[in-house]
C-alpha cells in the first residue's frame, strides 16, 4: 500500500485535505470519487516528506547560522506563516460544454447585432454603396429567429447560474425559453 495525499471538494464545495492508502493513483482517485469528492490534487506521499496534515499545522524548522559558525544548527526554530488555499468558488460539477455553447451564442449575438446595425443604417441613411448580403440577412425572419434563440439561451442560462444550479430549475427555465421561442415563431409565421 502507498500513502496518497489529496485536496478535494465535497458536494457543498468545501475543501477537504487528507491522506489515504491505496495501491495506485487510479485506485486512490476512484476511492475519492466513491466518497463523493471532486479531486483537485492527488499525489503519492514520499516517506521522507511531511503529509498534508503536517503541513497544515504550524510547523517549525531550524534556522541556520552563518558560515563563520561552520553551518551549525541552532536550536531556535521559526514558525511558518499559515497559508490559506481559499480561491474562487469551484462548482461541484463543471460542464465546459455549456460554457462553450454560451461563448458560441455570444459570438452569434455579436454577429447578428452587426448585421442589424449595418442593415438599419443602410436603409435609413442611404449609403453610396449597397451590401446585398447584409440587406438580405437584415430582412430574413430566420436570422431574427436565430438571434432571439441565442438571446434566450444566454438569458436563461445566466438566470440559472444566478438563481441556482438545480436540475429542476434548469428544466423549468428550458421549458419557459422554448415556450417563448415557439410563441414568437407562431406569431411571426
Amino acid at each position: 500500500m502507498t500513502r496518497f495525499s489529496f485536496i478535494a471538494r465535497n458536494m457543498k464545495g468545501d475543501v477537504v485535505r487528507d491522506t489515504l492508502d491505496a495501491t495506485s493513483t487510479q485506485e486512490a482517485r476512484s476511492i475519492l470519487v466513491e466518497r463523493g469528492l471532486l479531486v483537485e490534487d492527488l499525489h503519492e506521499v514520499d516517506s521522507g516528506l511531511p503529509t498534508i496534515d503536517a503541513l497544515s499545522s504550524p510547523a517549525t524548522f531550524p534556522a541556520w547560522t552563518t558560515v563563520d559558525d561552520h553551518l551549525s544548527e541552532k536550536t531556535a526554530s521559526t514558525p511558518l506563516p499559515q497559508q490559506s488555499v481559499e480561491g474562487p468558488e469551484v462548482p461541484a460539477f463543471y460542464f465546459p460544454f455549456l460554457d462553450t455553447l454560451r461563448l458560441y451564442a455570444g459570438w452569434l449575438m455579436a454577429w447578428y447585432l452587426g448585421i442589424y446595425a449595418l442593415g438599419y443604417y443602410q436603409q435609413s441613411r442611404g449609403l453610396p454603396f449597397a451590401f446585398d448580403y447584409i440587406e438580405n440577412l437584415y430582412r430574413s425572419p430566420l436570422v431574427l429567429s436565430f438571434a432571439l434563440g441565442a438571446f434566450l439561451f444566454l438569458l436563461f442560462t445566466s438566470l440559472h447560474r444566478t438563481i441556482g444550479r438545480g436540475k429542476l430549475l434548469g428544466f423549468i427555465l428550458c421549458a419557459v425559453g422554448i415556450g417563448v421561442f415557439l410563441l414568437y415563431r407562431k406569431s411571426v409565421a
